[in-house]
């Protein structure tokens, strides 16, 4: 059974135009959608969408070479900036274009992980600076409490909604108190399914959440909105952007009294 795509929500300003071939969303313009009929269809939905893009690793990393440039800049803008150097993963990699961006800001270390062990093969050969790790996002093996920022661009509307909260409870142990997450995702109607993807040889499983189901989802797993969500237009589907942070457990932080200026 198939249905269409969810068009969404167009929210687009003047300083939010759509940029034709703006590489991070390219892969969840859908042509069809096939929903799922049971609760398991869903279980291997992660894993077989990164057989997917390990077929089309190449194809992809050459459509691919632009960076992510505003996400980028949003997430580190909402970042702490006590430490000398900060951390930040970067969750579904891919080929490592967001990853040699973050690096050529100084001062920052990023860890890129994804699913798809070819993409990770071109990660690190296009980016030997970097450190690339094969994880599953649905069930991520990271240190707790060690990265100032993570990055989601593209990525989570690849995780069945069901796997949705064991992916966000993953991303919230790894960051610090403080530390924020970046979230950019294709907007919609909460319609997921089979999509076509990068090519006709290739389908990807896409989720299409609406603003309140995603900020439903990031304030069950323990984050706080920090960041007025935006909405940009590309192709005709609306990706929102939002930031969330992981809320500062420090007594001291949260009970500090306000200085007065003097």
């Amino acid at each position: 059974m198939t249905t269409e795509q969810p068009p969404g929500e167009s929210h687009k300003s003047e300083t939010q135009e759509a940029e034709n071939d703006d590489p991070t969303t390219q892969d969840a313009v859908a042509d069809t959608t096939d929903t799922p009929s049971e609760k398991n269809d869903t279980e291997d939905a992660f894993a077989e969408t990164m057989r997917e893009y390990n077929s089309v690793a190449l194809q992809y990393a050459k459509m691919n070479r632009r960076a992510s440039a505003e996400h980028i800049e949003l997430l580190l803008a909402a970042m702490p900036h006590t430490a000398a150097r900060r951390r930040i993963v970067d969750l579904g990699c891919g080929a490592g274009r967001d990853v040699a961006a973050f690096l050529e800001h100084g001062r920052v270390d990023c860890v890129g992980v994804d699913g798809s062990e070819k993409m990770l093969a071109v990660a690190r050969e296009r980016c030997p600076g970097g450190i690339f790790e094969e994880q599953d996002l649905c069930a991520l093996d990271l240190p707790e409490r060690s990265f100032d920022g993570a990055y989601a661009n593209a990525s989570l509307q690849h995780v069945p909604t069901q796997s949705l909260p064991n992916a966000l409870d993953g991303v919230f142990k790894c960051l610090k108190p403080g530390g924020v997450l970046l979230i950019s995702t294709p907007l919609g109607k909460d319609a997921e399914g089979w999509s076509q993807a990068r090519s006709r040889e290739m389908r990807a499983w896409v989720a299409w959440r609406s603003r309140e189901t995603l900020e439903r989802f990031c304030g069950a797993a323990g984050f706080e909105s920090v960041a007025v969500p935006t909405a940009r237009v590309y192709e005709g589907s609306s990706f929102l952007a939002t930031v969330w942070r992981r809320p500062d457990d420090d007594p001291l932080t949260i009970f500090r009294p306000r200085v007065k200026e003097t």
